[in-house]
C-alpha cells in the first residue's frame, strides 16, 4: 500500500449512546446505502439537482438500535445478575488454550476447563434460583400457604374461591399446585421467547468465512468462530430451560410423593419416585450440556444437536407425568406450613453455589499465576472474574428474596412477613411466609447498602483530595493569575480531569462492596447447613436489643430491595431522557452486552455478534479501484473496531487503518478483560494495523493506549483555551468524551492518514 489513501472509505462507528447517523456524519440529511433499519450504513444525502461535493467517501455505521429501547432495556436490567455472571466469564486472567511457563499444557488445559465449568454452572444455578423464586411465590406462598385451609388471605380473595371452597375440585393441595406451577413456567416461557427472538436477530448473523489459514499464534479475538455463537447458545439455552423445568417438576411432585408415602404404599408413590428420578436425570443432563466441550462447539453437528435435545425432552416428560400425578384424588390431604421440598432445594442450591464460587476463586488464582504478563493495570490483580460473578450471585439472591417478601406482604397485608414458621393461628403472624433462607438476603442487602454509603463517602473524600491536586495542576498550566481570576473555570477543568482518575480506582470500590457480600454468603451457607435458618436464630431470646436491630435490618432490606428493583426499571426506562444517566447506563450496559452469551444464554443479547460480522462484510465489499478503509471508532465503537480488525485476514488488514478516539480499550477493557484486550493483545493489534488513538485528559471514559509505541497516541487539547475568546460570551467548551468529530485534531489525524503512504505489511502476522 505505497499510495496515499485519498479515496479510502472513512467508516465511522459510534459509541455507547446510540448516536444517530445524522449526528455521526454531522449532517442533517442521510440515506441508507447498505444494511437495514435495525442496523445499517449511511451516507450524506443531497437533493437530486445538487452535485455532491468532491471528497473522500464517509459512511456511518448505526448499530444503536440493537441496545436502545426504553421498555426492552427496563426489562433486561431486571436480569442484571445474569449479565454480571456472563460478563465475568470473559474476565478470565488468561486465554484458555495457552500454556504458562513452568506448567504442563495438560494441567493448564484441565484448570481452564474447570474454570469454564465453574462459571457456566454458577450461571446455571442462577437460572435455578430465579425459577425457585418464582415457584416460591406461585406454588408456595399462593398455592400452598395462602390458599390453604384456614388461611385468611385466601378466604378474603374472591379470585381464590375456586381453590379454597370446601369440596371444590381444585381445593386439594396437589391440584392447586398444578395451577400455581404456571407462574414459574410463565417466567421460563418469557425468557425462552426473548432468548429465541434475540438469537434470530443477533447471533444468527454469521461472519464471512476466512479466505486464508488463521494466524499462528492466534489472538483469542482472531478466532474465526469467536462471533459464531448461535449453535452453543441454543444448546446452552435448552440446558437452562431444562434446569428450570426440572426444579419446578421436583417442587410439584415432592409434596404428593411425601403424602402418598406417608398414607399408603400405592402405585402413586412409585410414580412420584419415577418422576423425581426423571427430574434429577434431566438436571444432570443440563449440567452436562453446559460443561462438556462437545456441546459448546460452535460448529454445526447433527449428532450433538440430537443429544442436546435429550435433557429437555426428559424434563418435559417428567413435568407432564408430575402434573398428572398431582391431579389424582387424595381425600383428607391438607396443606400446612411451607411447601415441602422448597426449603431443601434452596439449601442444596446455596451450598452448591458456595462450592462453585470457591472452586472459581481457586482456579482463578492458579490461572493468574500461570498467565503471561498482561500489564500492571489488571483490575483486582487478575481476580475480576470471581469478584463480578460473586456480585451477580448475591444480587440474584437479593432479588428473589425481595420479590418473595413483597409477594407475601401483598397476600397478607394484615401482618408483616418475617420468614418465621407459618402459624396462622397466632395473632400477628402472616398467613404467607417466605422461606427462612430469604431472610438472609434481605438482611444482607441492608448491610450492603450501609457499606455502599461508607464507600460513597470514601469516594467523595478521595474525589475532593484529587480535585484539589487537579486545581493546583490547572493553576500551574494556565498561570496562577488567570486561574485565580476565573475560579469556576479552573474548578470545571479540574473536575473533568478528576473524574477519569476515579474510574481508574473503580476496582477498589467494587471490592469494598463484594467483600462483605462474600462473607454474608458464607455465613448464609453455614447457617442453612447448621439449621440456623434466619439471622434472628443466631441471637438468644434474651438479647432483645440485638433481635430488634436484626429484625429491623431484615424488614428494611425488603424495602430497599423493592426500591432498587423499581429504580432499575426507572433507570432503564428514562435513561435516554437524561444525558448524565444515559452516559453512565450506556457505558455499563454496552460493556456487559458486548460479550457473547457463552455463560448465560438468557442474559441480555450480545450486539457484537451482529455488528462485527456486519463490519467485516462491509470492509470486504468496499474496494473500488483498490481503495482501503479507515475504520473510525468512538468510545465503544473503538472496541468494536478493534474486535473487527482482529477478525480480518492479513490481506484485508493491509487495506485498513484504525482510528480510535474516546477509547476505553486501555482504561476499561485491558484491565477487566486481560485475556482478550490486555496490553499484550493491544500490542499485537498495534503491530498488525496502522493505528492512531486520539484522547483527552478530560475524558473520564476514554484514555491513551500507553503501549510505548511512537505515533499511536495523540493527545487533543481540551478545552481549546482557558479564557473567553474576543467577542465570545462563553468559555471554550470542555468536550470531555464527546464531539471528537468536530475537533480540529480529528481532521488533522484524518489528513495524516490520507496523505501518508502506508508501509508494506506483508510481514505482519
Amino acid at each position: 500500500m505505497a499510495n496515499s489513501r485519498e479515496r479510502d472509505l472513512e467508516l465511522r462507528v459510534h459509541g455507547v449512546l446510540g448516536s444517530s447517523p445524522e449526528n455521526t456524519l454531522n449532517y442533517p440529511h442521510v440515506q441508507l446505502v447498505a444494511g437495514g433499519k435495525l442496523v445499517g450504513f449511511y451516507r450524506k444525502a443531497y437533493p437530486e439537482e445538487t452535485i455532491p461535493p468532491l471528497g473522500p467517501p464517509v459512511e456511518a455505521y448505526s448499530w444503536g438500535n440493537l441496545t436502545v429501547g426504553a421498555a426492552a432495556r427496563a426489562f433486561w436490567l431486571l436480569l442484571l445478575p445474569f449479565t454480571l455472571v456472563n460478563t465475568a466469564f470473559w474476565m478470565r486472567p488468561r486465554e484458555v488454550t495457552k500454556t504458562g511457563p513452568g506448567s504442563t499444557g495438560i494441567g493448564i488445559r484441565f484448570l481452564s476447563r474447570v474454570w469454564d465449568a465453574s462459571a457456566r454452572l454458577l450461571a446455571l444455578s442462577l437460572t435455578a434460583m430465579l425459577v425457585l423464586g418464582a415457584a416460591g411465590v406461585g406454588m408456595d406462598l399462593l398455592g400452598w400457604q395462602c390458599a390453604g385451609e384456614g388461611r385468611t388471605c385466601g378466604a378474603t380473595r374472591s379470585w381464590l374461591r375456586p381453590f379454597t371452597a370446601e369440596g371444590a375440585f381444585w381445593e386439594q393441595p396437589g391440584r392447586r399446585l398444578t395451577v400455581a406451577v404456571l407462574v414459574p413456567l410463565a417466567v421460563l416461557a418469557v425468557l425462552a421467547y426473548l432468548a429465541h427472538k434475540t438469537w434470530v436477530r443477533y447471533e444468527a448473523q454469521q461472519p464471512p468465512k476466512p479466505d486464508e489459514p488463521p494466524q499462528s499464534p492466534r489472538p483469542p479475538l482472531a478466532d474465526p468462530g469467536f462471533w459464531r455463537g448461535e449453535q452453543p447458545l441454543r444448546r446452552a439455552g435448552m440446558a437452562h430451560i431444562t434446569i428450570g423445568v426440572a426444579a419446578v417438576t421436583t417442587l410439584l411432585t415432592w409434596p404428593t410423593y411425601n403424602f402418598d408415602r406417608s398414607v399408603r404404599d400405592t402405585g402413586g408413590m412409585y410414580l412420584g419416585r419415577f418422576v423425581l428420578t426423571l427430574a434429577a436425570a434431566a438436571a444432570v443432563g443440563a449440567a452436562i450440556l453446559v460443561v462438556f466441550p462437545r456441546f459448546l462447539t460452535r460448529a454445526r453437528s447433527a449428532l450433538t444437536d440430537d443429544l442436546a435435545i435429550i435433557p429437555p425432552s426428559v424434563a418435559g416428560i417428567a413435568l407432564v407425568l408430575g402434573v398428572w400425578h398431582a391431579m389424582q384424588d387424595r381425600p383428607g390431604w391438607v396443606s400446612s406450613g411451607r411447601l415441602p421440598g422448597l426449603g431443601g432445594l434452596l439449601t442444596a442450591l446455596i451450598a452448591v453455589q458456595v462450592a462453585i464460587v470457591l472452586v472459581f476463586i481457586v482456579t482463578t488464582l492458579v490461572l493468574r499465576q500461570t498467565a503471561p504478563t498482561t500489564g500492571k493495570r489488571a483490575a483486582f490483580r487478575g481476580l475480576a472474574a470471581p469478584v463480578i460473578a460473586t456480585l451477580g450471585w448475591y444480587l440474584g439472591a437479593a432479588f428473589t428474596a425481595g420479590v418473595s417478601f413483597q409477594a407475601a406482604d401483598w397476600l397478607d397485608s394484615q401482618a408483616t412477613p418475617t420468614a418465621a414458621a407459618p402459624a396462622p393461628e397466632i395473632a400477628g403472624r402472616s398467613d404467607a411466609e417466605p422461606p427462612e433462607i430469604y431472610a438472609w438476603g434481605a438482611f444482607g442487602f441492608t448491610v450492603e447498602v450501609a457499606v455502599l454509603v461508607l464507600v460513597a463517602l470514601g469516594v467523595l473524600l478521595l474525589a475532593w483530595t484529587r480535585l484539589r491536586r487537579a486545581r493546583a495542576a490547572v493553576r500551574r498550566e494556565y498561570g496562577e493569575a488567570l486561574a485565580d481570576a476565573h475560579p469556576r473555570r479552573t474548578r470545571a477543568i479540574a473536575l473533568a480531569r478528576t473524574l477519569g482518575t476515579l474510574v481508574d480506582d473503580a476496582p477498589w470500590f467494587l471490592f469494598a462492596l463484594v467483600a462483605p457480600a462474600t462473607v454474608l454468603a458464607a455465613i448464609t451457607a453455614w447457617s442453612v447447613l447448621t439449621h440456623h435458618g434466619r439471622p434472628l436464630d443466631w441471637i438468644g431470646s434474651g438479647e432483645s436489643d440485638w433481635r430488634s436491630l436484626v429484625d429491623s435490618a431484615t424488614t428494611t432490606g425488603v424495602f430497599l430491595i423493592s426500591v432498587f428493583v423499581l429504580a432499575l426499571v426507572a433507570v432503564g426506562r428514562y435513561a435516554y431522557g437524561d444525558g448524565r444517566i444515559r452516559r453512565l447506563v450506556g457505558v455499563l450496559w454496552d460493556i456487559g452486552t458486548f460479550w457473547p452469551r457463552s455463560a448465560h444464554p438468557l442474559a441480555p443479547p450480545c450486539y457484537a455478534e451482529r455488528v462485527v460480522p456486519d463490519l467485516m462484510h462491509r470492509i470486504q465489499g468496499w474496494d473500488p479501484n483498490g481503495a482501503g478503509t479507515i475504520l473510525s471508532g468512538h468510545s465503544q465503537g473503538s472496541v468494536i473496531a478493534a474486535a473487527t480488525v482482529f477478525q480480518l485476514s492479513d490481506d484485508e488488514v493491509s487495506k485498513v487503518t484504525l482510528l480510535t478516539y474516546g477509547s476505553p480499550l486501555r482504561r476499561l477493557y485491558a484491565r477487566y478483560f486481560p485475556a482478550y484486550f490486555g496490553e499484550d493483545q493491544l500490542q499485537l493489534l498495534a503491530d498488525r494495523v496502522d493505528w492512531l488513538n486520539l484522547w483527552r485528559r478530560t475524558d473520564s471514559i476514554g484514555s491513551d493506549v500507553d503501549l510505548g509505541v511512537v505515533g499511536v497516541d495523540i493527545e487533543l487539547t481540551d478545552p481549546a483555551g482557558f479564557d473567553r475568546r474576543p467577542g465570545d460570551p462563553d468559555y471554550p467548551r470542555i468536550n470531555a468524551h464527546s464531539d471528537y468529530h468536530s475537533d480540529a485534531g480529528y481532521a488533522a489525524a484524518l489528513d495524516l492518514i490520507r496523505r501518508s503512504p502506508a508501509p508494506p505489511r506483508t510481514d505482519r502476522s
